[in-house]
């Protein structure tokens, strides 16, 4: 008899324990859950390793009528332990095997990948912290200030790529259609999650670049990379948090997250908080240094903290100029076409901000409004032109000529 048959055998046997004295039972455990894991450790097939998962389950509850005695029994190791732990094989054998065969990766390579990934995060984390720390000290002056902002900014985004590079090689070896996998593959890849401290890492990043908007000062060309950042973070996150959870049941989701909290690692609600908290401090960042574009200028606009806001006070002012017939020059050339076109269009024409079609409209309105203003310049130095050149006209025509012979007499 082989292995595997052996293992079946032991584990059927088991319904007549209870007649059985304390050491046979425990004895009969012990021999059950050790032939179970000679039996993982050779499987050479999804098939067999399928069959022996429900023969740990068939031994759990064969003997769970015995587990106060077997967690005195099997000290230091209790009876739940000892079936996480054939558990736990079976997942790793299970992972192992499928990735090989289904999809052709060699493990080996796979966690060589992560680890190096999670190593190059982790070296990128000192450099963070030693680049926050020098923020600190820079600030009396502005062009190492800018500096280091410069130096933080592009670690920061390195991070960004290397997270979502070490979610592709978790996530691609299963497919792409994850939900489509099998209870045994979302387990081993859940499983995989949770030891490259996926979100750990996300909510790590996260929190670093709410950090890095509260201790610099952006120039106006900067808010376009940093709000291109949050979108494809956001994007990003968005899509992982669905894989994530469907690689779970909802039972076990729940579970997950608790285990992840106890062992210090954030669950997925607490990275949606710094999300949000992201989103918002960028914004009000952004349109508080807008605004003052204009204030600077003591130019009074209905105030605005949104795209829709921000379009109905230029809307309002343009309109005030145009009913009071005030002279536009200062808001529309020192204010909208040196800096708002040329330094906030980028940022401005992100759909999340106010969007290309919207900043077109409102650029054409401000135009419109100085193009009729040099109109009615045009027409009035028009008009002052030709009224001098009546003038001369009249002058020359209503002069009289003097006739020739008194002219020939005086000369």
């Amino acid at each position: 008899m082989n292995r595997f048959g052996l293992v079946l055998a032991l584990v059927v046997s088991t319904s007549a324990l209870a007649q059985q004295s304390d050491y046979a039972i425990k004895r009969a455990f012990e021999e059950g859950a050790k032939g179970l894991k000679g039996a993982i450790s050779e499987a050479a097939s999804l098939a067999v390793l399928d069959s022996l998962r429900d023969e740990i389950t068939r031994l759990e509850n064969e003997f769970v009528v015995h587990r106060d005695f077997l967690d005195r029994a099997l000290y230091p190791m209790t009876f739940s332990e000892t079936l996480a732990e054939l558990r736990a094989l079976h997942l790793n054998h299970y992972d192992r095997t499928y990735l090989t065969q289904s999809r052709g990766t060699r493990i080996t390579e796979l966690e060589a990948q992560v680890s190096l990934l999670t190593l190059r995060l982790d070296s990128l984390a000192a450099e963070r912290d030693s680049l926050f720390r020098q923020l600190r000290t820079d600030r009396k002056s502005t062009s190492s200030l800018r500096q280091t902002s410069r130096r933080l900014s592009a670690t920061l985004r390195a991070r960004d790529r290397l997270i979502f590079t070490l979610v592709d090689s978790l996530f691609l070896p299963y497919g792409k259609n994850i939900e489509e996998a099998s209870y045994l593959e979302k387990e081993s890849l859940s499983r995989r999650i949770e030891q490259a401290d996926l979100l750990g890492h996300i909510f790590e990043i996260a929190t670093d670049n709410v950090r890095f908007l509260e201790l610099t000062e952006l120039e106006p060309r900067d808010y376009a990379g940093v709000i291109g950042l949050y979108q494809q973070f956001s994007s990003r996150w968005e899509g992982l948090r669905d894989g994530i959870l469907e690689v779970s049941s909802s039972a076990s989701a729940v579970a997950g997250e608790k285990r992840a909290d106890e062992a210090g690692h954030p669950p997925a609600t607490a990275i949606d908080s710094v999300m949000a908290l992201w989103e918002s401090k960028l914004h009000a960042l952004f349109w508080n240094r807008l605004r003052g574009e204009f204030t600077d200028r003591s130019l009074q606009l209905a105030p605005f903290g949104n795209g829709a806001e921000f379009s109905k006070s230029i809307e309002g002012y343009v309109g005030e100029l145009r009913e009071q017939d005030k002279d536009p020059a200062v808001f529309v050339n020192d204010v909208w076409k040196l800096r708002i076109d040329r330094e906030w269009r980028s940022a401005l024409s992100n759909d999340i901000i106010l969007g290309r079609a919207e900043y077109g409209r409102l650029d054409s309105l401000v135009s419109e409004l100085a193009q009729k203003k040099f109109d009615r310049e045009f027409i009035l130095f028009s008009l002052v032109l030709l009224a001098i050149v009546i003038a001369v006209w009249w002058f020359f025509v209503r002069t009289p000529k003097r006739p020739a012979a008194a002219q020939q007499k005086s000369e």
